[in-house]
């Protein structure tokens, strides 16, 4: 079940880029609820290369010359099965939901080793590899080699 793609939603939506002259795959956050994601363009992708807005003289800041690429979208729903934290809009009180299901330990329990070929997973590891576990390792690296 995991190797299909039911846990990745592919969106495209007018206030959205939808091209680029980067074609690179970038992996991104986003904690709040995936019904209010049209709104958030500039949360995801807050460098001034994603801005999608014109210049003064009403051409693209993106892509003015070389090759552009159409840009594709997708929200990997596969970390909300694990454990994560909510927090109420109006009260800011944060609230953990699934506290004893935990998505990554589940995986390493599992004897299924083919469950690590699924794309969604993969995509989990990698963001956490690049947000987390890489800076962990360097610094335990640099200690070392010190």
């Amino acid at each position: 079940m995991l190797s299909s793609n039911v846990f990745q939603f592919d969106f495209d939506f007018d206030e959205w880029h939808g091209t680029h002259e980067n074609d690179g795959e970038y992996l991104r956050p986003y904690n709040e609820s995936i019904f209010n994601i049209r709104q958030h363009y500039k949360t995801v992708f807050p460098e001034e290369e994603f801005d999608p807005s014109e210049k003064e003289d009403g051409t693209s800041k993106v892509a003015d010359s070389g090759k552009i690429y159409k840009i594709r979208y997708t929200i990997n729903l596969l970390p909300i099965l694990g454990n994560h934290i909510l927090v109420d809009p109006v009260t800011k009180e944060r609230h953990e939901v699934n506290a004893d299901t935990k998505l990554m330990s589940t995986c390493t329990e599992s004897e299924e080793l083919s469950l690590f070929n699924a794309p969604s997973l993969q995509d989990v590891i990698q963001f956490k590899w690049d947000q987390y576990g890489f800076r962990h390792h360097m610094v335990g690296f640099c200690f070392h080699v010190l």
